[in-house]
């Protein structure tokens, strides 16, 4: 299946990525929450998580069990976003929820050895204007890279809501409850001055 990228992709990974194939289970619920186990593979691995392909539609920040037989590992997985579709397949960017989980047993080059940097990126919600400071791990990148932004679990929202990079001349007090408190203001009322 294949991966679109958009440019400066690159410039967001945190470490280098491998187009393999893999055969893979995964075990879990759907977006409507039916449990299922699927036989299915890998098309692309990173150190912190994979891009892998399912028939099943999954929501964004969902938990699964990943599990490689061949080598008897298993791995809980939390899913980023949707890479893309095709033919009734979905690609999803998957991230281990153990960030030290050495799951592929393939020895991934850093970001700094492939010419990119780690990337501390600072988002806000699209709703209410939190703002936060996050490392993007694995196929986050991708995603926001393909996307122009993340789905996140909102706190102040209390659901998922599109995040995008924070304007550079926005304030420095990022991710502070003051930062969240002065982006979630209203805006003031319009004053009506009467036509002569």
């Amino acid at each position: 299946m294949p991966m679109i990228e958009k440019p400066g992709a690159k410039a967001l990974r945190r470490s280098v990525r491998i187009p393999k194939e893999i055969p893979i289970v995964l075990i879990g619920p759907d977006v409507r929450g039916r449990e299922f186990v699927e036989q299915t593979k890998t098309v692309v691995l990173s150190r912190h998580g994979a891009g892998i392909v399912s028939k099943h539609k999954l929501g964004v920040e969902q938990e699964l069990i990943i599990i490689q037989e061949q080598y008897n590992r298993e791995a809980e997985i939390r899913v980023v976003g949707e890479i893309g579709s095709e033919d009734g397949l979905y690609t999803y960017g998957v991230t281990f929820l153990d960030p030290d989980i050495d799951f592929w047993g393939i020895g991934f080059g850093s970001a700094t050895d492939a010419g990119t940097s780690d990337l501390s990126m600072a988002v806000q919600c699209n709703i209410c204007g939190r703002r936060e400071v996050i490392d993007l791990d694995g196929l986050e990148s991708d995603v926001y890279a393909m996307h122009d932004g993340l789905l996140r679990d909102c706190k102040h929202c209390h659901r998922s809501t599109l995040w995008k990079r924070t304007p550079a001349d926005a304030p420095d007090n990022v991710g502070t409850p003051e930062a969240v408190a002065v982006s979630a203001e209203p805006a003031p009322p319009l004053k009506h001055t009467p036509l002569p």
